[in-house]
């Protein structure tokens, strides 16, 4: 049986007088570099008594890794998962309103599998690598108002109006990257369209502050109600 090389992404550590300094990069090495495992050194109590120095204190949490305890000497492999979404328009009916389905599974504490290749019990950790999905599901994803907005793109500012966009500075504007949107700027803006509907003439403001924003509160449309008579399964 072929000999598995392992290696691991970590932070170099230096013992001073004054504690552990833990360096803030990152490297790449092998596992066969180690003299001892972590557990070998956390025997001896005095080897650790010396702590972490101020500025390394940070990085006490890293320490001991909690998928050994969750692992129990088990090999650990993180697995990317590709998400795709998309809604369902063409299930509109009497009977079932458009909907999205999701199938996943809750991995904060692993999966205990069997690798058939190197023949032993091993726990998987299950993270998403991104969402995929078209245009228009990204948009509602990133409560964005489509391509076809003043401001059309998800991830910057770029655009602005028609007679902007037309414009010789406007055109040129477009090729270039505008501000980043941040998480915080598009729940601010989202919660303030939320306000603004509880109030009268609430559509003519939000049409006007997607249109300057780039930024939509998705919501049910219009005559569509849920159908209390359908089985519902939870998976």
């Amino acid at each position: 049986m072929a000999i598995t090389v392992l290696y691991v992404l970590g932070h170099a550590v230096q013992r001073t007088e004054d504690g552990f300094i833990v360096s803030d990069e990152q490297e790449i090495i092998p596992t066969t570099s180690f003299r001892r495992s972590f557990r070998e050194i956390s025997l001896d109590v005095d080897e650790l008594a010396c702590g972490l120095t101020e500025s390394s204190k940070k990085y006490a949490k890293l320490e001991p890794n909690l998928l050994r305890a969750k692992s129990q000497g088990r090999m650990v492999y993180a697995v990317p998962l590709i998400i795709f979404m998309d809604d369902v328009y063409g299930n509109i009916s009497k009977q079932w309103n458009k909907h999205h389905t999701i199938y996943m599974k809750a991995a904060e504490s692993g999966i205990l599998t069997w690798d058939c290749k190197d023949d032993e019990e091993v726990m998987l950790i299950p993270y998403g690598l991104f969402l995929g999905g078209n245009n228009p599901m990204h948009a509602e994803e990133c409560s964005h108002a489509g391509l076809h907005c003043n401001y059309f793109c998800r991830t910057c500012k770029v655009g602005g109006t028609k007679e902007y966009k037309e414009s010789d500075e406007g055109y040129n504007s477009i090729f270039v990257p505008g501000q980043l949107r941040t998480p915080a700027g598009t729940a601010a803006e989202i919660w303030a369209q939320f306000i603004t509907a509880l109030n009268s003439g609430a559509s003519k403001k939000i049409k006007k502050s997607v249109s300057s924003t780039g930024k939509k509160l998705h919501k049910w449309v219009a005559g569509v109600q849920p159908k209390h008579d359908s089985k519902v399964k939870a998976i």
